[in-house]
């Protein structure tokens, strides 16, 4: 499944809400992780006893229902006022300033604000075309750790003109910072399986009279295939139209320096061929998909990401030469089938 969604159902079976609207009804009740497989509830009132819960797991190919859970809720007895426990106080951390993440390197974080309260931003590109972004603010305990309640996190998707969509993916969320001051680092743990070891990213040199850097290797689009090949440096041979998926058209030719590309469909469908790069690194595609294998096409062997019945990435090396084809990034479940790509391959030959 890609999708998950906690619904409560009352004990009559006339009102189905999921987790964004059971508040509607039960507005004291805090719902935490309403789109994860563990969906936990604080607060869960007398009149709440028999409703129902379920969870609705949804992929390409439709959507199931779990067996449902009945709620039992009883008045608790009374008990002793517990006794005032102190709240950890703030530590004296200087951490404001930019991180960057030491493994990945694609993942930044910005932290503002002072030793009382931080708000923290990380920004994390998994692809060319898809940045996911945290958010939360808290401050560093004596121990020099953060624990934040208030985490949301927002995937932004753009298409080959630069326009994004944003989607909400989850809001109060928990989750940690740790700081070592000995090593100036910060590891974090957003509580939902995303974690990151940052370093402090080093500060620009300053200098008197800043002049802007040159571009180099600028990606060109043309409708010119010819020209492309020239500034590329590398020959190619597009997919005849027959070959394409149905409903998908070529947009343009784009290249750079030992790279040239055929996008279709304000990127849908991205084919690429590389002198230089390959696999993923070619593909620009860093998404995480639940299965990767291999595949043999007439004695061309690919490497191929997706779900296991369709593909988002296709990589391969034939003639000294690499391409990659990409069809709905990230969206795993909306691939290619193996007859698709066989044709695509065919279609370039």
């Amino acid at each position: 499944a890609i999708w998950a969604v906690w619904h409560f159902v009352s004990p009559d079976g006339a009102t189905d809400l999921d987790y964004e609207h059971i508040n509607s009804r039960f507005p004291d009740m805090k719902v935490t992780n309403g789109m994860y497989s563990k969906m936990e509830l604080q607060n869960v009132p007398l009149a709440a006893n028999g409703w129902r819960v379920y969870c609705r797991y949804t992929n390409g190919g439709g959507s199931t229902d779990t067996n449902a859970a009945t709620l039992s809720v009883t008045a608790a007895a009374p008990t002793a006022t517990p006794a005032p426990t102190a709240t950890p106080a703030p530590g004296n951390f200087n951490v404001t300033g930019s991180y960057q993440d030491s493994v990945s390197m694609r993942a930044m974080m910005e932290i503002v604000g002072s030793p009382a309260l931080y708000n923290v931003t990380i920004r994390w590109g998994s692809s060319a075309f898809e940045t996911t972004v945290w958010t939360f603010s808290g401050y560093f305990d004596t121990n020099g750790v953060m624990r934040y309640t208030d985490g949301a996190k927002v995937d932004n998707v753009y298409d080959a003109s630069g326009n994004g969509t944003a989607t909400t993916i989850y809001t109060n969320g928990s989750g940690t910072l740790t700081y070592s001051v000995a090593a100036d680092t910060i590891a974090w743990d957003d509580g939902h399986g995303a974690t990151g070891n940052f370093v402090r990213a080093p500060e620009p040199a300053p200098t008197e009279e800043p002049t802007p850097a040159p571009v180099v290797n600028e990606w060109k689009d043309t409708t010119d295939l010819a020209a492309a090949i020239a500034d590329s440096g590398v020959s190619f041979n597009p997919p005849i139209p027959e070959a394409l998926p149905e409903g998908i058209s070529l947009d343009t030719y784009r290249s750079i320096s030992g790279i040239i590309e055929a996008r279709y469909s304000g990127g849908a469908l991205i084919i690429r061929k590389s002198n230089t790069l390959s696999g993923s690194e070619l593909s620009g595609d860093y998404n995480a998909y639940s299965q990767n294998w291999d595949h043999t096409f007439k004695g061309l062997t690919a490497h191929l990401r997706g779900n296991g019945d369709t593909v988002n990435e296709t990589t391969f090396s034939a003639g000294g030469l690499n391409y990659s084809i990409l069809y709905h990034a990230g969206q795993e479940g909306q691939g290619l089938t193996l007859d698709q790509i066989n044709s695509l391959i065919n279609g370039m030959s």
